[in-house]
């Protein structure tokens, strides 16, 4: 008989002491919450400033910005792999097969664009390796395609990365003229708040 109330007496403590932990770990979890909620102005701009890092999505030589696509900027590639320059979600992938948006956790859209291409040459030259609204994170080989059998038919193999937005992002370009796929290559930040 003792045994028995042992053994209940020792289930209601464990069930007790679990409850308790639980309850305690979700008070703490909501005091975050609201501590988080509660940030200065001062902290907020900090966090703006900070901006959003897009890496290269390819090894290459950068070629600056080019009005003929907006706001955005062409990389000569040494090979033909694109990888997703930041994690976000494919939200369009374009009928040639050779460019995509790429929608980052952050909200801001990015064009990717490999090489101009024809409708007989998508099949040949193309091979995706994603799918609309799949989830990726940075470094997942997106697209890969033959950059001398492109030249070979007389098209510029060129990679864009480019804004897709009507906000007025400020941009910076990493000031490097060769950049490795991963390395920084832009930095994306908020319009200057006034406080």
């Amino acid at each position: 008989m003792s045994i028995t109330i042992s053994i209940y007496l020792a289930g209601v403590i464990v069930f007790v002491a679990l409850m308790g932990g639980f309850w305690l770990g979700r008070s703490v979890k909501w005091m975050t919450v609201d501590a988080d909620s509660r940030v200065d102005e001062k902290e907020a701009v900090k966090r703006i400033s900070a901006g959003w890092e897009i890496c290269s999505p390819a090894t290459g030589i950068v070629c600056g910005f080019d009005e003929g696509i907006g706001r955005g900027v062409l990389i000569q590639p040494e090979r033909g792999a694109v990888y997703a320059p930041a994690s976000g979600k494919i939200t369009k992938l374009y009928p040639m097969g050779n460019a995509m948006l790429l929608q980052m956790d952050s909200g801001v859209e990015l064009l990717l664009r490999a090489g101009e291409t024809k409708d007989e040459l998508h099949n040949v030259y193309y091979r995706l390796h994603v799918i609309q609204n799949e989830i990726v994170s940075k470094g997942k080989l997106l697209l890969e395609y033959d950059v001398e059998g492109l030249q070979k038919e007389g098209v510029d193999t060129a990679i864009v990365v480019a804004l897709e937005t009507n906000r007025n992002y400020e941009i910076a370009v990493a000031r490097r003229e060769r950049v490795k796929a991963g390395e920084e290559l832009l930095r994306i930040y908020e319009p200057a708040l006034t406080v």
